[in-house]
């Protein structure tokens, strides 16, 4: 049917007879690089209209434009919130009133561009459409393919594409979101590329402002711009936890040990020279009293 459109409002057909083997999809960019289903495009973009006009208020011309409200958009959000236990089509039946595809609300939507063309055509009379056959095209006018096209295998083979950051100099046709600069595939304009290791990326944002990416093809993990190399830990230290009295030297506790030491010993001396009679209970009792006092020294 697309064939068919082209020969009869373009004016043009393919260079070779067309058989069943042949995948015209693979031509459209949303299908060969994002990797789109065709049917879900052509869906899609048809059942958006379909959509809109029942969501518009009762009357509403789309092509002059639809103010939404929250009681236009209820059925709508009820439906989303039943999410995968309804199937498409029921979706669509719920918030449209029926389960069939319908291009009408597309046609009233761009009504006001197929007028203006149709008015543009007869002022400029322009002839739409094409007739007779035309010449048939000689082998030699006809391109070689770069991929033989028996068996529907339209699709090109691995060393006549490229990855961003690979080379295309002999041809080789860029991939994801990237073209070939004589060279080397590089990222199309409005991205940024972020190198990790040997792969190379075309993102929307820009990498350096999360972290990742030195512009040197290096990946930015924990290091501050300022900063060159990381400090090491500190060693762990141990803490001793002040005592409320003042530290005793050993050595002048010894000291004062053997001092009174020497006052009970000389004490104990003097009684019995002088032949004075005490009572055990007293001896123990200035040995006591010398003994706490030299504790407390």
């Amino acid at each position: 049917m697309g064939t068919s459109f082209s020969t009869k409002y373009e004016g043009v057909r393919a260079p070779q007879p067309y058989n069943a083997s042949n995948l015209d999809a693979l031509m459209h960019n949303a299908i060969s690089q994002v990797h789109s289903p065709a049917t879900r495009t052509l869906i899609s973009y048809v059942i958006q209209f379909q959509i809109l006009k029942a969501m518009c208020p009762t009357g509403t011309v789309l092509s002059e434009g639809c103010i939404l409200s929250e009681d236009t958009t209820e059925k709508l959000r009820q439906t989303m919130a039943k999410g995968s236990s309804i199937t498409w089509l029921q979706a669509l039946e719920e918030i449209t009133g029926t389960n069939h595809l319908d291009a009408t609300p597309l046609l009233e939507y761009f009504e006001p561009l197929a007028n203006w063309l149709r008015n543009t055509n007869e002022i400029d009379q322009t002839v739409l459409g094409w007739d007779g056959d035309g010449a048939v095209f000689t082998a030699e006018e006809i391109p070689k393919p770069r991929t033989g096209m028996d068996g529907g295998s339209g699709i090109l083979s691995e060393d006549r594409v490229a990855f961003p950051g690979g080379l295309c100099a002999n041809g080789q046709e860029c991939l994801l979101d990237s073209h070939c600069n004589g060279t080397i595939c590089v990222c199309n304009d409005g991205l940024y590329t972020l190198e990790l290791g040997s792969t190379v990326n075309c993102v929307p944002g820009n990498p350096a402002d999360s972290g990742f990416g030195d512009g040197k093809g290096g990946l930015v993990i924990g290091l501050f711009s300022s900063e060159t190399t990381a400090n090491p830990e500190p060693e762990p230290t141990t803490t001793v936890k002040p005592s409320s009295q003042p530290p005793k030297s050993s050595t002048s506790t010894l000291k004062i040990s053997l001092v009174m030491m020497g006052i009970m010993m000389t004490v104990v001396m003097i009684v019995v020279s002088m032949s004075i009679t005490v009572s055990v209970s007293v001896m123990m009792s200035v040995v006591m009293c010398v003994v706490m006092i030299s504790g407390y020294l």
